[in-house]
């Protein structure tokens, strides 16, 4: 007979171990010493499907250390349950007292039990079908990619800025139990490994999940991103004299923003503001006008000729318009508001009642524009997304969420890991800022952990020479339009995989030992893989790898989300792309000590 669950590593799943193992540990065990053996004489996707199916329809995702009930032991037999018209089943399930997950070539997999279910397990005959729903219990690896899909458009539509994704990603985080720290004060981290994260500025943030057992040979396995994207930021004296009645927004392009794709689109402004509170104190705060269209760029309407052509010159003819007609006139209290004559005291008004406090209390702005339209999905049969800021909150969203699912390997089976986050701001300009991937955040958190485990500094170049970077940036997915600039098999397509990147002219950083440790962690996990090169006639873009490979000394792998319209106020890319990202980094962080070992690095 074969085993119903073959033994492939699949992603990363709120178990503790491959979802298939999970599916059946959760509906079929009872008991903290029950172990399920299953096999079947039918085809394989029809049992998993049912039992997928009834697993929905009994509970939702069992909670993280709930204690089982040692009084309730299950035995029988699915023989006449879990068949097809064609053929019958001989599933069977046997008890015995085996705790660990083992895999035998004829006997299968005995999966351990973590989380007991009463489930009626006679109903399974009549589930026919794999009807789902996103709770975060996946059927299958579409309703995967779906679910990621939706959870990644949620994301972008409510964190406009770089200051609410870090916000935002690090709620989740504390969520899921890790823990946070600030970085001025001591890291006084557990002994026995945990999980953590520390922010920087509120514009950068590193997440990690360090085990007991881990020295610095072990290595670190990291996943970096940046985290901001290009925007029009408002400038310190944002006020412009009224044109003919026209209220107008001084505003400056963050790297390539302000370009023609920034015409005639609805825009927002949010941010993060200083505000002085009811104790005196100076506090930030996050504001958003969310759907509200607070201003637009319009162009001139071709009927006016050359003038009409663009480039326009974005210091004069791409300035916003924030509105029409009189203004009421400051009150004198208003009149001695700190900001006061910096910006309008319409848009101060504004700013105030989405801050909750008064114009008085408001002490500084730091905001931006961005385009209010929702993320959806798109193409006739829904193939993509068309969002803002795919470039680069997808890959950070992604890695987040991979390290979430690393969670459920903690910290028995990562007793010896060291896996970490790195979400970086600037890279856009350059990435020269404390916030930035030139910043050292990394390292600094790196040396920080060996000094609290008792070890002198001369281990942190051990662990970073022991250790593999993950690149994360969106890349150039084929635009089917422009075939002549791409180089040909080389162009990354949508819903694909992830895609490694590679450049003769080290403007990325992936080598011969990451290609194959690549490769040799998608076998492992049964994910698909592809390769961009920029043709010798086009210019390169560059990401952090350099910098993190300079700073660190590790090993660098470029890596990436292909999406199209890279730069523009609204992108698009493969609904597949946030699941893929996840699921990759998520392997990566299981199998990349395993992966690295077998290449002999």
């Amino acid at each position: 007979m074969k085993p119903l669950i073959p033994p492939l590593l699949r992603s990363s799943h709120p178990y503790g171990c491959s979802r298939d193992q999970a599916l059946i540990s959760a509906i079929l065990a009872e008991s903290p010493h029950s172990t399920l053996k299953l096999y079947e004489n039918q085809e394989y996707n029809t049992v998993r499907r049912k039992m997928e199916a009834l697993y929905h329809s009994k509970s939702d995702i069992p909670a993280e250390n709930s204690g089982p009930d040692p009084k309730v032991y299950l035995s029988f037999n699915l023989e006449d349950e879990l068949t097809t018209e064609d053929e019958e089943s001989d599933c069977k399930c046997e008890e015995s007292g085996l705790e660990e997950l083992n895999w035998d070539q004829t006997e299968g997999y005995a999966c351990p039990v973590k989380n007991p279910l009463s489930i009626d397990v006679s109903s399974v005959n009549n589930l026919n079908s794999n009807e789902g729903n996103s709770n975060g219990i996946i059927n299958d690896k579409n309703q995967s990619y779906d679910h990621w899909c939706s959870e990644y458009m949620k994301f972008t539509d409510t964190n406009p800025t770089t200051y609410h994704a870090i916000a935002t990603l690090g709620e989740k985080l504390k969520k899921a139990g890790f823990v946070p720290k600030l970085e001025r004060e001591a890291l006084a981290i557990d002994k026995l490994g945990g999980k953590y994260y520390v922010t920087r500025a509120g514009k950068a943030l590193c997440a990690f999940i360090v085990g007991r057992d881990w020295t610095p040979e072990d290595g670190i396995a990291v996943v970096g991103a940046h985290v901001d994207a290009l925007t029009a930021k408002l400038k310190p004296n944002s006020t412009k004299k009224d044109v003919k009645g026209y209220s107008l927004l001084g505003v400056a392009p963050y790297s390539g923003a302000l370009n023609l794709l920034w015409l005639d689109r609805d825009l927002g402004i949010a941010g993060s503001v200083l505000i002085r509170s009811e104790d005196g104190l100076i506090r930030s705060v996050l504001v958003s006008s969310g759907r509200h269209a607070v201003c637009r760029i319009p162009s001139l309407a071709p009927h006016f000729g050359a003038n009409s052509v663009p480039p326009y010159n974005k210091e004069t003819q791409m300035v916003p318009v924030l509105g029409y007609g009189e203004t009421e006139p400051a009150t004198p209290d208003e009149c001695k508001a700190p900001l006061y004559g910096k910006h309008s005291i319409a848009l101060l008004r504004y700013v105030s009642e989405l801050a909750k406090c008064q114009i008085n209390d408001l002490i500084l702005v730091d905001l931006e524009l961005f385009d209010v339209q929702p993320a959806c999905r798109g193409g006739l049969t829904n193939d993509f997304m068309y969002a803002p800021r795919i470039d680069d909150r997808l890959c950070s969203f992604s890695a987040v969420e991979a390290l979430i699912e690393t969670l459920a390997s903690f910290p028995s089976k990562l007793s010896k890991s060291f896996s970490v986050v790195l979400l970086a701001d600037n890279e856009e300009i350059g990435s020269a800022s404390r916030t930035g991937a030139k910043g050292k955040l990394l390292n600094s958190i790196v040396e920080r952990v060996i000094c609290e485990r008792g070890l002198g500094r001369e281990n942190v170049p051990l662990a970073f020479a022991n250790s593999l970077i993950l690149s994360a940036d969106v890349t150039h997915a084929l635009n089917p339009n422009f075939l002549g600039d791409y180089l040909e098999n080389h162009a990354p397509l949508p819903n694909t995989g992830l895609t490694l990147k590679i450049d003769a002219n080290g403007h990325v950083m992936t080598d011969l030992t990451g290609l194959v440790v690549m490769e040799k962690i998608a076998g492992m996990h049964g994910l698909s893989l592809q390769k961009f090169h920029i043709r010798n006639d086009h210019p390169s873009g560059g990401t952090i790898g350099p910098m993190l490979a300079v700073d660190t000394g590790s090993r660098v792998v470029d890596v990436g989300l292909a999406q199209l319209s890279m730069h523009s106020i609204r992108a698009s890319c493969g609904y597949k792309e946030a699941g893929i990202g996840v699921e990759t980094f998520a392997a990566f962080f299981a199998s990349w000590r395993q992966a690295m070992d077998l290449v002999g690095y």
